[in-house]
């Protein structure tokens, strides 16, 4: 009984997860689309919430720059070994700042950036897999209604062009009225038939 148990529940999570994955791919392409727009909106926010605090980390960028500037300030005046390494140093600190501060920045912005990309690569996976599923449902069009061309051409050989069309368009012949009361055998066609794409208003349609 135990044994039984343990294939069967593996079979069952295997179907179960496997209905659940074509269900996925099926949708994939509004799955993509509907995550790309909320990553868009979410990344536009993010990159807003960023701006605001950009201008208090640029605020302090430039105090360390200034804090700087100070702490190694020369006379210029002075032209020695001492004064040179001094200015040496000087410009270390002060690159060191700017990476720092540009780290900082990045920091910033970095989230934002990377949700509007993957944003952008969602909704180009979406426009990608809508393509190529439109492409393969015209190429399957195309076929089929190759196929109903040939098919027709060799029931109009079978039965001639006019028996053909008559069987095409769905007409029958029934017993009606002519203009003058008689009733007469002729032949009725139904206007939705006409044509696949055919519709018919009058009056009297619901």
């Amino acid at each position: 009984m135990n044994n039984l148990l343990m294939k069967t529940i593996p079979s069952v999570v295997l179907r179960t997860v496997s209905r659940q994955l074509l269900v996925a791919k099926k949708n994939s392409p509004h799955i993509f689309f509907g995550v790309g727009l909320l990553g868009t909106a979410t990344s536009a926010v993010m990159a807003c919430r960023a701006t605001l605090k950009l201008g208090e980390t640029l605020e302090g960028i430039n105090k360390e720059i200034e804090e700087t500037k100070i702490l190694r300030e020369i006379p210029p005046a002075e032209d020695t070994p001492a004064v040179h390494r001094e200015q040496l140093h000087h410009h270390i600190d002060t690159l060191h700042v700017y990476v720092v501060a540009s780290m900082k920045i990045v920091k910033l912005y970095a989230p934002p950036v990377i949700i509007g990309v993957a944003s952008v690569a969602l909704l180009t996976g979406s426009h990608v897999q809508m393509t190529r599923r439109n492409s393969a449902l015209m190429a399957a069009y195309a076929g089929l209604e190759k196929f109903f061309s040939q098919y027709r051409e060799r029931v109009q050989q079978e039965v001639g062009e006019e028996r053909e069309l008559e069987l095409y368009h769905g007409s029958s012949k029934e017993l009606v009225k002519n203009s003058e009361g008689e009733v007469v055998e002729g032949r009725v066609v139904n206007p939705m038939r006409i044509s696949p794409y055919a519709r018919f208003f009058d009056e009297y349609s619901p």
